[in-house]
């Protein structure tokens, strides 16, 4: 066979070329959850800036989308949620 993803060594199919499709909706769920408690997570931080533990809670969820963004090939959303994180992190690590 001539294809890019086969193997002569075995009897392997291609690879589907969006193979985290079927995943993406729970990505939605997931992600819509996060964003909820992010924003609570941010009005509480705004009411009490010294509270590391709730920066260190926005910083997980950001870290968290990131990830899932990575999993699921969104570049776009992964960079913005990338940058995000690490200027929460200038805070958290102050």
């Amino acid at each position: 066979r001539n294809h890019p993803y086969f193997s002569p060594l075995c009897d392997v199919p291609p690879l589907r070329q969006k193979p985290m499709d079927d995943l993406i909706p729970d990505f939605l769920t997931e992600t819509v959850e996060g964003l909820h408690q992010l924003d609570s997570d941010l009005l509480a931080l705004a009411q009490n800036p010294a509270d590391a533990e709730m920066l260190s809670a926005v910083f997980r969820h950001l870290h968290t989308i990131k990830g899932n963004c990575g999993f699921v090939n969104f570049p776009r959303l992964q960079k913005i949620s990338h940058h995000t994180e690490s200027i929460v992190g200038c805070f958290r690590d102050d």
